[in-house]
């Protein structure tokens, strides 16, 4: 698999960066301290900050924060807020130049911010961001990653985001929201304990608590096959929920995709391989194994699917998804 920029870059900016910040109350982190948040930015006038609940408010923040020439956006929120800004961001087009985004785990998952984010104290490191220019403070690691752009008939506009999740995935969200979040679990824990339950049933042959789903693919034009699978996902990440990283695959697109057939081989020789991003020898399409990184994907698939960790549930019984890459963005953290 190629891996994605990590090293440091030089920064953009030649003068003090301005930097807004979104903060999403409702978010799973903020619900409890974001008055920690509100305490750190009080000290630092300067620094242009939003409360934002709905992509409404986002989308006027962005438009505000880009007549003010933010170099730098702080996204403290969860998945599903990185999501929206980035779709605000790739179209709305309310930046000549993209600014730069730092993000900070405030959800309840956050597993964006765990590849690309800031980590340990939020305080600390948000103190990091704001007090940073660049003749002062440590230089920064600007991570760059290619954004997913997802398009359906069934969604009222096309979607940017960084992960894409159809059939187990969607099942272990909502095993997630109903039995896990409720015990007040935070980051990955809660999805830890979803893959771990999802892996079980898979070694299991568990078939009642995984549900196969029929599907029409096509990658990079290639000729559109169908198969039945449990679990397609596409990310630009390179880490997911508790470090994994089941990408294996060999090409050039800055998109992973990886699928799992409904009865796959030889799976628990090949598993703990997959789940940290290494090519096994029985790991083929012939035991039920894909993996590519690729451009553009075409999927016909029945039910949900997620993008960032929000549900979509189109009407009808199938629904035709293209999924290309919409551009890249550039994380920064310290």
């Amino acid at each position: 698999m190629n891996e994605p920029m990590n090293q440091p870059l030089p920064t953009p900016c030649t003068r003090q960066p301005r930097i807004g910040i979104l903060n999403n109350p409702r978010s799973g982190r903020n619900k409890k301290d974001l008055h920690q948040i509100h305490e750190v930015l009080t000290q630092y006038p300067r620094t242009l900050q939003c409360e934002v609940h709905t992509p409404q408010d986002i989308e006027a923040a962005m438009d505000d924060f880009s007549k003010q020439q933010v170099d730098i956006i702080a996204i403290n929120g969860g998945d599903g807020t990185i999501q929206a800004v980035l779709t605000t961001l790739f179209h709305r087009k309310a930046f000549a130049t993209l600014p730069m985004l730092a993000v900070f785990p405030g959800g309840t998952t956050s597993m964006i911010a765990g590849d690309v984010g800031f980590r340990g104290n939020r305080i600390r490191a948000l103190r990091r961001l704001l007090s940073w220019g660049p003749s002062t403070g440590p230089v920064p690691v600007l991570l760059q990653r290619a954004v997913l752009g997802v398009e359906s008939a069934t969604l009222p506009q096309p979607l940017c985001g960084m992960f894409f999740g159809a059939g187990g995935i969607l099942q272990g969200i909502r095993f997630c929201r109903t039995a896990v979040h409720p015990l007040g679990l935070r980051g990955e824990v809660g999805p830890g304990l979803a893959l771990a339950r999802f892996l079980m049933a898979l070694v299991r042959n568990r078939s009642g608590m995984l549900q196969p789903i029929s599907m029409t693919v096509s990658i990079d034009e290639h000729p559109a096959q169908t198969r039945t699978c449990l679990m397609v996902l596409v990310s630009s990440l390179n880490r997911l929920i508790v470090g994994v990283r089941p990408f294996w695959g060999r090409g050039t697109g800055p998109l992973h995709y990886t699928e799992l057939d409904a009865h796959p081989n030889h799976l628990l020789r090949v598993l703990p391989s997959l789940l940290l991003g290494r090519a096994h020898q029985y790991a083929t399409p012939t035991n039920g194994y894909i993996s590519h990184n690729l451009r553009e994907v075409l999927l016909d698939l029945p039910g949900g699917f997620t993008l960032d960790g929000e549900l979509f549930h189109p009407e009808g019984d199938t629904q035709s998804i293209i999924i290309r890459t919409a551009g890249h963005v550039t994380f920064i953290r310290f």
